[in-house]
């Protein structure tokens, strides 16, 4: 979240709280106009120049964070933006790679996101001209902000907020795949790419490997030779095909692993093997109550608010190690469920907003909220966005509009002390995979009566397998079996540990329950939101107190909680 911001020329209250989010002191800034617009941009200069672009014509002032790949390597940067002033939509469509950019002239200002928003763009319709890719940069362009509590409300329910909302009315995010165009005092926001709901199962696992690989690639490419480049590596399926193909691409390569999901060493031990087998160097990110309690709020601070910071998975390491040890981080968050391990295939067809509202609906936010909207009025509305013909189509494409860009990026720390490449947000790797085989997605099977599902996908499984270089030699964390064994033994095995499993409670539950450092950080926002007009504050009080005394895990609510506040006392209060 190295922070690209915009508004009208002149005095301006975006820019003129800019310097908050200089977060490293090593930050380059870099800044333009034309006579209606002003472009300002905080980047990682030359620790990783493959990462952010500012280009200036005789017509348009232009930044681009992040990298764009056009299908005629010959097109120049220059040539690509004036393009996107004259015809967003053709030229958006044939752009790749993980960018948000924007282009001004005299007359309009354009700004962008890519085909799944890995860079989330923020704006506000009140001012013309405001962006940023922060919201909080945005909220002293409001006369009187005030809080979105349907936001906190899908956060609640569902762990991230849909469409366009932030916690802050008056703010919004960019959808994925559009673009906003202002002109003559005029907004306009539109969509400039979906994708083709006809997939062929023929060939499909190695059409998605070879997209992927090429994909890989052409992100390496733009990283520069001397870089000190990094990935995550755990047990799991997605960072073991992540790592595995990097590495044929990028010989001076370490993977970071972090103690958790589940914890007690297991991925520990396993990232140790996999890094053996790939060759590559891994070492451990630290992961402790102590560090959360520590970098927690700094965390927070440089994100939307809308991702728990009990998701935050070794947030020490990220803001420390990353920054003295990385230049660029290869980031495979919400890959795994672009490849299968989404929304189950059933969920999809049939009614698909009544399950699909089931499926996240809970009562939490009746609970915690004075006044909780419906959840099911969300659902629906997302759903009947789409432009697809088919439920199936329209369940995939209401899911990539709001996962990967509101469910991670959102909450993406790592883009503030490294560079950033993201391969799943590759044109071809979407279009190639998107929308995913009920046979290869997660969902009931006939095997099993259409009752219980595989353990995991079965692309990703294949996927893992098509590459093989011994990644599919080593155990899968969730089942103690390398990927290579019969998808039917991972089952068995699944269904086993949770068998026997003996506690539910959460790392992070056990954590706050037990560590008084913790709880000295988490307490004084718990206690400050029940003071918030929208809150219960009994039942919030009530959940801790039921925490505490181990009756129930709720470190869930909990931590959303706390980290809205968190937010809120930073940028709106």
């Amino acid at each position: 979240m190295v922070e690209l911001i915009g508004d009208s020329t002149g005095k301006s209250p975006v820019f003129s709280s800019k310097e908050r989010f200089q977060y490293e002191s090593w930050y380059e800034y870099d800044e333009s106009h034309t006579d209606t617009f002003q472009l300002g941009f905080y980047h990682h200069g030359d620790r990783d120049p493959g990462d952010w672009s500012v280009v200036s014509t005789d017509w348009i002032e232009g930044m681009v964070y992040g990298y764009i790949l056009h299908p005629n390597s010959d097109a120049s940067l220059e040539g690509i933006l004036e393009a996107v002033v004259e015809k967003p939509d053709e030229t958006l469509a044939l752009l790749s790679g993980s960018f948000a950019l924007a282009v001004a002239t005299d007359d309009e200002l354009i700004i962008a996101s890519d085909k799944i928003g890995s860079r989330p763009i923020y704006y506000t319709p009140h001012r013309e001209g405001a962006f940023s890719t922060h919201p909080g940069a945005l909220v002293p362009a409001l006369d009187d902000p005030s809080v979105n509590t349907r936001a906190i409300s899908e956060m609640l329910q569902t762990g991230f907020s849909w469409g366009e909302k932030t916690l802050v009315c008056g703010i919004n995010c960019l959808p994925v795949s559009s673009y906003l165009r202002w002109s003559d005092h005029t907004l306009e926001t539109k969509r400039y790419w979906q994708f083709n709901a006809t997939v062929s199962d023929a060939n499909y696992v190695s059409d998605v490997y070879n997209t992927f690989t090429s994909a890989t690639s052409d992100a390496v490419e733009t990283v520069p030779d001397e870089a000190r480049v990094g990935t995550y590596l755990s047990g799991g399926l997605d960072s073991r095909l992540l790592s595995g193909v990097l590495a044929e691409y990028e010989s001076d390569l370490t993977s970071y692993t972090y103690d958790a999901n589940p914890g007690g060493g297991v991925n520990l031990e396993l990232a140790r093997q996999l890094a053996d087998r790939i060759g590559i160097d891994n070492t451990s990110l630290e992961y402790d109550p102590q560090s959360t309690a520590k970098f927690m709020e700094e965390a927070i601070r440089r994100t939307s608010g809308l991702q728990s910071w009990h998701e935050f998975h070794g947030i020490s390491g990220k803001l420390k190690q990353f920054s003295d040890e990385l230049d660029v981080v290869f980031w495979g968050a919400g890959q795994g469920e672009l490849f299968g391990e989404d929304i189950p295939h059933d969920i999809c067809c049939g009614n698909p907003i009544k399950k699909l509202s089931s499926y996240w609906s809970s009562d939490i936010s009746d609970q915690i909220l004075t006044d909780a909207p419906d959840i099911r009025d969300t659902i629906a509305t997302e759903y009947r966005k789409s432009e697809h013909d088919t439920e199936y189509a329209r369940s995939t494409d209401l899911i990539l509009r709001n996962y990967y860009s509101n469910g991670h990026a959102r909450g993406n720390i790592e883009r503030t002390v490294a560079g950033f490449r993201c391969i799943h947000a590759d044109t071809r790797v979407i279009e190639k995979s998107t929308p995913v085989p009920p046979a290869y997605r997660w969902g009931p099977v006939a095997e099993y009566g259409r009752i219980f599902s595989h353990s995991m996908s079965k692309l990703k499984l294949e996927l893992v397998r098509r590459h093989a270089s011994g990644i599919e030699q080593v155990s899968y964390e969730r089942t103690g079996f390398p990927p290579k064994r019969s998808v039917y033994l991972h089952d068995m095995a699944e269904k086993y540990k949770k068998g026997i499993k003996k506690s539910s409670q959460s790392l992070q539950g056990k954590w706050y329950r037990e560590s008084s450092i913790l709880q000295d950080t988490v307490d004084p926002y718990l206690n400050d939101v029940m003071y918030r007009e929208f809150i219960n504050a009994d039942a919030v009080s009530d959940l801790r107190t039921e925490h505490l005394s181990s009756t129930k895990d709720h470190i869930d609510p909990l931590a959303k909680l706390s980290t809205i506040e968190i937010w809120l006392q930073e940028y709106v209060d």
